[in-house]
């Protein structure tokens, strides 16, 4: 094994239950795991916070080096995925519900706070995340998913390819730097054209950052080293019944392990199917019960989803389509974004996603700069993003 090199980056290292994850380390102020060393190297962390020690089991951490986040796979994580397992009934009715009252209440204050920063903006700001679902199919049967390969009341629908390079010509035109994924409710790779349409994109959008996520389970090595290089971020969502990796992914895994670009373009997150996770606008399979919450959300301020028949949805939650804010077989994003439909859906949602009856069900909470959302997912999962 190399020496470790004392001026290589920061990497943090998100220690789960069988795995470690690593990303580029910004300033943690946890400062839980932080240590220099070289992404293809593994060396024992340096646990300078004892809350986090003491967490996170900081006594029994495993040394082997994966590209893994295991969902639910720290101390909290590992207490609310008991919870799910032996008591889903009270997890659901009682402490998800709880749980969102209480997220609610700073939520209120630091979104309108974030929108109140967006609306001051002039010319209002264009949209900073682009969903494009290309096929609206699962080939996966999750128990939390509300449109799953068992349970999909959607008619089939596959996006024309003019209607895609359109689409992409448009952002092109806007010189959008933002974030586009090429998904949404869906999984991406049973479209056969997803490696040309990553090409496209990549070529068209040089400033954006094109994202990826999939189940895994058509993702071969081939396809994967035909996928990476268009993509600033590939996001391996592992599915199964008992948090295990499944053998399309362990394939893969042991096929890119030891390539040191990867180290920071792919993540591979372990997610059980009978997690309890967020109600998705009142319709994942395994929740039900919201209290009423009174803050608004971020997503028609900075998010556009595109069905595969060119329609608008609300956001990303709006996986059955009950909102079409537009149609860009007719219109422009331009149109569609600064169109009436947008703007009464921003009026409404400023006073609370109690206005509007999907948002009323949502426990989705959609904000960047809070660290208590930070904290949260570092506790749960060893990882500062928003799994």
């Amino acid at each position: 094994m190399p020496a470790v090199v004392a001026d290589s980056p920061i990497i943090e290292r998100n220690f789960g239950i069988g795995g470690i994850h690593d990303t580029p380390a910004a300033h943690n102020w946890l400062t839980s795991f932080h240590f220099h060393t070289h992404p293809a190297q593994v060396t024992k962390p340096v646990i300078s916070c004892p809350l986090a020690y003491l967490i996170t089991g900081g006594f029994n951490l495993p040394v082997e080096r994966e590209m893994i986040i295991r969902h639910h796979g720290m101390g909290l994580g590992r207490v609310i995925d008991v919870a799910q397992t032996h008591f889903p009934r009270i997890y659901d009715r009682l402490l998800c519900p709880v749980s969102a009252l209480v997220k609610d209440i700073p939520s209120r204050l630091i979104i309108r706070n974030e929108i109140d920063r967006i609306i001051r903006q002039e010319p209002f700001p264009a949209f900073k995340f682009v969903q494009i679902e290309t096929i609206n199919r699962c080939n996966n049967d999750c128990g939390f998913c509300p449109v799953n390969k068992n349970h999909d009341p959607r008619p089939f629908k596959l996006m024309d390819s003019d209607l895609f390079y359109s689409i992409i010509e448009q952002l092109k035109e806007m010189n959008y730097a933002g974030t586009l994924e090429l998904f949404s409710n869906n999984e991406p790779l049973l479209d056969k054209r997803i490696v040309a349409f990553t090409e496209t994109a990549r070529k068209a959008l040089p400033h954006a950052s094109i994202i990826l996520f999939t189940n895994g389970i058509l993702l071969t090595p081939e396809k994967f080293r035909k996928l990476i290089p268009n993509l600033d971020k590939m996001r391996i969502d592992n599915y199964s019944w008992d948090g295990d990796l499944i053998s399309q992914v362990k394939t893969l895994l042991d096929d890119i392990r030891d390539v040191e670009e990867y180290a920071r373009s792919v993540e591979i997150v372990s997610i059980k199917k009978s997690a309890i996770r967020s109600t998705r606008g009142g319709i994942a399979k395994n929740r039900g019960i919201v209290y009423f919450l009174k803050s608004p959300c971020t997503f028609p301020f900075t998010q556009l989803v595109i069905r595969p028949d060119g329609k608008i949805s609300l956001c990303c939650n709006d996986a059955y389509g009950r909102y079409t804010l537009g149609d860009l077989t007719t219109q422009t994003l331009s149109e569609i974004w600064n169109g009436n439909k947008f703007r009464a859906i921003r009026e409404e949602i400023m006073n609370g996603r109690h206005r509007l009856p999907l948002c009323n069900n949502c426990d989705v909470f959609q904000f960047e700069s809070a660290g208590a959302t930070k904290l949260y997912h570092l506790l749960r999962d060893g990882s500062r993003g928003n799994q």
